[in-house]
């Protein structure tokens, strides 16, 4: 079983600095928020903690090597993939799995797959026990509590409204 952090919340909640404090644990890595990685490994785009892209860090390319081995996978089927299964208007046939078209189930079990091997490469490679998420959607965290390898623990955010406007009013630096 993998154990996952899954810290949900809204944007500038401060869920990234609870993924650090958690992730700063030994036992605990931090991975940001896996739920777009596919779309940020496909455009390249995605820094990585130690500041470096994401295709041309070490650990993540560890950590697809060792979930894909060396048949490379292609983020656009993914991708495809999760845009069938995994958006606001598939919540009811995520709670309410008698209500799943046979289609939906096999895209959500072909999913569930391919994010089971994700998280086991990254507890692998890692040697943490602990993945902590910071992806804060409730749709994606449905969809991984869909895995009976992945141990999903949820921690909800909530920040004051005030610290929120404020930090709204910041620019941040992507």
């Amino acid at each position: 079983m993998v154990r996952v952090v899954y810290i949900a919340g809204e944007n500038r909640s401060g869920t990234t600095l609870l993924s650090r404090v958690i992730g700063a644990h030994v036992r605990c890595v931090a991975v940001g928020e896996l739920f777009d990685f596919w779309g940020q490994w496909r455009e390249g785009m995605g820094l990585c903690g130690c500041g470096v892209p994401c295709r041309e860090c070490a650990f993540w390319t560890a950590v697809l090597t060792d979930a894909f081995g060396s048949k490379e996978i292609d983020p656009n089927d993914v991708i495809a993939l999760i845009g069938s299964v995994q958006r606001a208007w598939h919540l009811p046939y995520l709670l309410f799995p008698r209500l799943r078209p046979p289609d939906f189930q096999r895209r959500l079990h072909e999913y569930v797959a391919i994010t089971e091997r994700l998280y086991q490469a990254i507890q692998r490679v890692s040697g943490c026990d602990v993945i902590v998420d910071s992806s804060k959607f409730g749709v994606y965290a449905l969809a991984l509590a869909e895995s009976p390898k992945l141990d999903v623990r949820v921690v909800h955010m909530i920040r004051d409204s005030r610290a929120c406007a404020f930090s709204w009013r910041r620019l941040k630096r992507n």
